[in-house]
């Protein structure tokens, strides 16, 4: 089994090596090219099974597997030090930025599932849509929608819990009507940041608060540059996201040293977020994607890289706090 995926990744990617060889203004050759033609100039030339057969001989040799892994190591040093020479930029930090994008990539071509989000890539792309469209027709009455109403709830543990200072730099994604930033606003002389997917949500936002920065943006990537934001907030909408782990990591980019993630999310029971999650959401048509327990938010954030990470149930909020 192993062998078997491990012959669908390296086909993957030296078919994508190939197509970006021949559309790239850049005359380099890929790394993965280079990668796949130490196995054999013939590899190009096999089909799935004979690819298979052969790979099978370079992972049962470890004397191979030694001179593949060295290969790549020595060429990637040189990689990376020719890139940053003709480029003057480090390569590293360009590379962290493409990485995701083959991941998607990888999944997209083999139909895997999308992380631990719980639905299949094809769905993606629905599930976002359907977001939209519906935050679009609650938009100019969301505060008296039975969602509104349930989510004053998180807004107020929110804004009573998160600490600021004049001159924070503050990034409420999802920001819906912008009702959140206005709280927290209060509290402290911030620069409030709100993207929301829905352009009527986005509309009602900065007809209501004109002195704030309202975008029509995606969760996912985040359009800011590394380490600018003080302070990132999502309420209620984390549940949303198709590309979590994607999200989380960009908040880790975005973030400043020590800046912090607050989430918002729906407390529901083991039995409710099953049923949920397996059933209803599959049907749904309202864009939600998975309901998390505090354990998954929390290893979530984790696993991304958060230094700390603290998780709490009060009512029918979960709420999270992690510090980059």
């Amino acid at each position: 089994m192993v062998i078997f995926l491990s012959t669908i990744l390296l086909d993957v990617y030296f078919n994508k090596a190939e197509t970006d060889k021949k559309i790239s203004e850049d005359s380099r050759t890929p790394i993965p090219y280079y990668v796949l033609e130490f196995l054999g100039k013939e590899f190009k030339n096999m089909d799935f099974v004979q690819r298979n057969e052969k790979l099978k001989g370079v992972f049962a040799n470890k004397q191979s597997m030694n001179m593949m892994y060295d290969f790549y190591k020595n060429l990637t040093s040189l990689y990376t030090e020719e890139y940053a020479r003709v480029n003057g930029e480090e390569y590293n930090k360009m590379i962290k930025q493409e990485i995701e994008k083959d991941r998607i990539f990888v999944y997209n071509w083999i139909g895997e599932s999308g992380g631990s989000i719980g639905i299949r890539d094809n769905d993606m792309n629905r599930k976002t849509e359907e977001s939209r469209l519906t935050y679009n027709k609650l938009a100019f009455q969301y505060d008296a929608s039975r969602e509104g109403k349930y989510t004053k709830f998180h807004r107020k543990e929110l804004s009573d819990t998160i600490d600021l200072r004049d001159g924070n730099i503050v990034l409420d994604v999802a920001c819906g009507n912008g009702a959140l930033l206005r709280e927290l606003s209060k509290k402290a002389n911030i620069q409030a940041n709100g993207i929301d997917i829905s352009e009527n949500m986005i509309h009602a936002a900065k007809m209501r608060y004109p002195d704030m920065n309202f975008e029509i943006k995606p969760s996912y990537p985040l359009a800011w540059r590394e380490e600018s934001i003080d302070l990132i907030t999502v309420c209620c909408a984390f549940h949303h996201f198709e590309n979590p782990r994607g999200f989380i990591q960009e908040c880790r980019r975005v973030l400043k040293k020590n800046g912090i993630v607050y989430l918002a999310e729906p407390n529901f029971g083991t039995i409710m977020r099953f049923f949920a999650n397996k059933f209803w959401f599959r049907f749904s048509k309202s864009g939600d994607v998975k309901l998390y327990s505090k354990r998954e938010l929390e290893a979530l954030f984790v696993h991304c890289g958060f230094q700390s990470v603290q998780a709490y149930r009060k009512g029918r909020g979960l709420f999270l706090k992690a510090w980059r």
